[in-house]
């Protein structure tokens, strides 16, 4: 090969060799660029699941569920049969008539599943009338919808248990007024089983038949006729209520037409008159005792003298609750939270 074949030899190899050179160049390139790209795109994922985890843990704490619309994704819920504004309800409903608050999340977990869905998970803390309910486990799933990520949501996101149409009941068992006794044990004052004689309008008959069953009622339980009929005329009486007339000893509860019984605890005194000084007596909240002691309710009963009223606070003993998920039809399916109603014992 003469000297000039070679130089071309050489030039063709210089120049497949730069060829080559360049084309691993702008492929190394090209995959630090999309290396790069899928980066910033998986960082900016990242960051942007932990903003809608944050503002939804925000929302919650805040009792800010006017802001759901910006988390929550519209799928989820609609295929529930509910709208924004009825999740949105169902929180105020919940959270704020029942009165929960000081609600704190903790245990805040994320983790990527894949490129399109992560796991959410974190633990609730709240008060409740019935006191501090902790450890509440929530879980869901953040999910990427039209190039954004907004949460699943369901039912169990208001209270762990919670399905479908659930709803949430919540009610106050109120204690028994504590018993006094002496020192053997005599009861001074205590709570005893009564009847309550009633009569529902519907049993009675018409006419001259309707107007002897009464003067019967009347004669047998010592309640005058006028009374009768002056409970049986008041405004709020229908056919089917039970309108009440007399408390009785169950020992005197006869059987007879139009006589209706209904068992009740009322405040008994055995010692009767011989101690009404010492031990006085109760009676219903007055709405100056309603402005003097805003714990109490309308309707509950107090002592109003002697020992009844110096020891009130310990007689009226601690009321219990509890909150419950039931379901549409208003079943029992799982106790959220429960105390028991204390009645407490004064020896004197």
């Amino acid at each position: 090969m003469n000297d000039v074949n070679r130089r071309i030899t050489h030039k063709k190899r210089r120049a497949n060799s730069s060829f080559i050179f360049k084309l691993i160049m702008t492929f190394v390139f090209a995959s630090l660029t999309g290396l790069i790209i899928y980066k910033v795109i998986i960082e900016n994922d990242s960051s942007e699941v932990n903003k809608k985890a944050d503002a939804f843990i925000q929302i919650l704490e805040n009792k800010d569920y006017d802001n759901l619309d910006k988390v929550l994704e519209p799928q989820s819920y609609t295929s529930l049969e509910y709208s924004l504004d009825d999740v949105i309800k169902k929180y105020q409903q919940i959270f704020n008539g029942i009165q929960i608050n000081h609600i704190h999340a903790s245990n805040i977990k994320i983790n990527k599943i894949n490129n399109q869905e992560y796991d959410f998970t974190f633990r609730l803390s709240f008060t409740t009338p019935l006191g501090k309910l902790e450890g509440l486990n929530y879980h869901t799933k953040i999910i990427k919808t039209n190039h954004h990520f907004l949460l699943k949501w369901d039912p169990s996101l208001i209270l762990p248990g919670m399905e479908g149409k659930d709803k949430v009941s919540f009610r106050v068992l109120k204690a028994e007024r504590g018993e006094i006794k002496d020192r053997l044990n005599n009861g001074l004052a205590i709570n005893k089983e009564f009847k309550s004689l009633g009569i529902v309008p519907s049993d009675l008959k018409e006419g001259d038949e309707k107007k002897k069953i009464l003067e019967t009622i009347s004669q047998v339980f010592d309640i005058p006729i006028d009374e009768i009929n002056q409970k049986l005329n008041q405004s709020w009486v229908k056919d089917d209520l039970f309108v009440p007339i007399k408390m009785i000893d169950p020992s005197k509860a006869e059987e007879m037409p139009g006589v209706t019984y209904q068992n009740t605890k009322r405040r008994y005194y055995p010692l009767k008159e011989a101690a009404a000084h010492l031990i006085g007596y109760t009676g219903k909240v007055t709405k100056e005792d309603l402005e003097k002691h805003p714990s109490l309710a309308e309707g509950d009963i107090i002592g109003k003298s002697g020992l009844e009223k110096t020891l009130d606070k310990d007689l009226r003993g601690t009321n219990g609750g509890e909150i419950i998920i039931v379901d549409e039809q208003g079943h029992k399916k799982q106790v959220v939270q429960e105390t028991k109603k204390l009645m407490e014992k004064m020896f004197i």
